[in-house]
């Protein structure tokens, strides 16, 4: 899991191939770096309905995936205050809309309260 999440971004921001990614770090590295490389809120808004309903169902059945995502969602709020007010507020919101719901249901209560928290300061 280490590795993935270390390397959640790398097909998204440095074009790294899926299978470059199995073949160096195995089949389970590449099955959640898949999974997370398609979860970021700006592609996912795109995406027809049913699209992120099976998306969201997907990244729910792996709490691995959920924490990854959870704790670069968590980190990327404590770096918020550099952002314009704007992005804080969006940011904030998506965080308040998409990743707590998912990430309470996952188990990770603490987790979710701490980014509710976190997202409602810029609120």
């Amino acid at each position: 899991m280490l590795v993935a999440a270390l390397l959640h971004d790398i097909v998204e921001d440095i074009h790294v191939t899926l299978e470059e990614v199995r073949i160096r770090f195995g089949d389970q590295v590449a099955q959640l770096v898949k999974l997370l490389s398609n979860t970021k809120l700006d592609t996912f808004k795109k995406y027809k309905d049913s699209d992120k309903q099976a998306h969201t169902e997907r990244l729910a059945q792996n709490r691995d995936a959920i924490l990854i995502k959870a704790c670069d969602r968590r980190h990327n709020l404590e770096t918020l205050k550099a952002m314009p007010r704007a992005k804080q507020q969006a940011k904030a919101q998506e965080t308040l809309d998409y990743y707590v719901p998912v990430v309470r249901a996952a188990g990770f209560t603490q987790l979710a309260d701490l980014m509710k928290k976190m997202a409602k300061s810029y609120l």
